[in-house]
């Protein structure tokens, strides 16, 4: 994953992680991986393979 500066980006994907569950109202447990993805490809945040 490669957002810019690779020094930030874990605080923002759990920050990202965060909103959802709040505005989904779900754990963190509960997020579904692909709506956490897709969140962040909007964000234009890039994924390695």
């Amino acid at each position: 994953m490669n957002h810019g500066s690779n020094a930030g980006w874990p605080g923002s994907v759990a920050a990202t992680a965060a909103a959802l569950c709040a505005a989904k109202n779900r754990r963190t447990r509960e997020l579904a991986y692909a709506d956490l993805r897709a969140t962040l490809e909007k964000d234009n945040v890039y994924f390695e393979s």
